[in-house]
């Protein structure tokens, strides 16, 4: 994969009101430049606020590496949105009624990019690969953070 995304609550820190920092996914991390977010956990200014404040330096310093990408569903929409929906368009408390997070995230890289390979760990996506070919080839996969986990652990265990 060329391009991570990671999930926030369950993937890097415990919940939104529970900010531990999940180190499972240290090794992973860091063979990485930055870290790229795609969250619903954010929902608005005030959230992303505090996120900066009191979330981020603790996910930078930890894993040693800056976040880079972060969007709030109020900035993901209007991408989400650039897709029509049938003329329907969504709101912020509707984001997860009318996508499941590996749809918002195929629908969110379909938007924001032409090519390349696109990979989200999240606790709430099924482990999925889609290719999109067209003028240039897309591909875009999901992967369940118990997936990931497990795969470290057999590594690890592999090198012991």
């Amino acid at each position: 994969m060329n391009h991570m995304f990671f999930d926030l609550e369950g993937v890097l820190i415990d919940s939104w009101f529970n900010p531990e920092i999940l180190t499972d996914l240290k090794p992973i991390i860091g063979q990485m430049d930055c870290i790229d977010l795609f969250t619903f956990a954010i929902y608005n200014k005030e959230d992303m606020d505090l996120f900066n404040t009191s979330i981020k330096p603790k996910i930078e310093a930890f894993f040693g590496k800056k976040v880079n990408i972060v969007q709030s569903r109020e900035e993901l929409i209007p991408i989400l949105n650039k897709n029509g929906h049938e003329g329907r368009h969504i709101d912020n408390p509707e984001l997860s009624d009318f996508y499941t997070k590996a749809e918002a995230f195929r629908a969110y890289i379909q938007n924001q990019y032409n090519s390349g390979e696109f990979l989200l760990i999240d606790d709430q996506v099924p482990d999925s690969m889609l290719e999109i070919d067209g003028k240039d080839v897309l591909k875009i996969g999901t992967a369940s953070i118990t997936t990931i986990r497990d795969a470290i652990k057999r590594s690890q265990s592999n090198q012991n």
